[in-house]
C-alpha cells in the first residue's frame, strides 16, 4: 500500500514538474533521467540510490558544454525525486555533497551565471532522516563551503 501511495507522489510530483519546465525553460522539449532504471514489471527494483554517482554523471556530460564559452548551451534543470537519503558512494568523489561543490565551484571558477545550472530535490514521503539530510544539503553549500547557491 505504501509503495503504490509513493509512486502516485512521484507520478503527482513528475507530472507537476515538466509541466512547469516546459512552460518555463523550453519550449522546444527536455530530457528526464531516471537514476534508478532497473525496473521490474510492477515497479521500480527495491534498491539504495547512488544519487551523487549518478548526478556526477549527468554533470559531466553537461559542465564542459557550460565551460566551451564559443558554445552557447541552454540552462539545466536537474530535478531529484527522492524518498530517503543518498547512498554513500564507495568513491568519495561520487559523494553527493562533493558532486555539487565540485559542480559549483567549476561554475564560479569559469564565472558561469547561476541561472545556468539549477538542481532540485522533491522529497516523497515523510522519511525524517531524509528530510534532515536534504535539509543539511541546503544549508551546508553556502554556509559550509562558501559556494555560490541561487534560489
Amino acid at each position: 500500500m505504501e509503495e503504490s501511495y509513493r509512486w502516485t507522489q512521484v507520478s503527482n510530483a513528475l507530472s507537476g514538474v515538466t509541466t512547469s519546465l516546459s512552460t518555463q525553460f523550453d519550449a522546444d522539449g527536455f530530457d528526464v533521467y531516471f537514476l534508478n532504471n532497473e525496473f521490474v514489471q510492477c515497479g521500480v527494483k527495491v534498491s539504495g540510490t547512488p544519487t551523487g554517482t549518478k548526478l556526477k554523471k549527468v554533470l559531466e556530460t553537461y559542465l564542459p558544454r557550460l565551460e566551451d564559452k564559443m558554445r552557447p548551451t541552454k540552462p539545466i534543470c536537474i530535478v531529484v525525486i527522492t524518498d530517503g537519503e543518498s547512498d554513500p558512494a564507495e568513491n568519495p568523489e561520487e559523494n553527493l555533497e562533493t558532486v555539487i561543490v565540485n559542480a559549483a565551484r567549476r561554475l564560479e571558477l569559469a564565472q558561469i551565471p547561476l541561472t545556468q545550472l539549477y538542481i532540485h530535490f522533491i522529497q516523497i514521503g515523510d522519511d525524517l532522516e531524509a528530510t534532515a539530510s536534504l535539509r543539511h544539503l541546503d544549508d551546508a553549500l553556502e554556509r559550509t563551503y562558501g559556494v555560490r547557491v541561487g534560489y
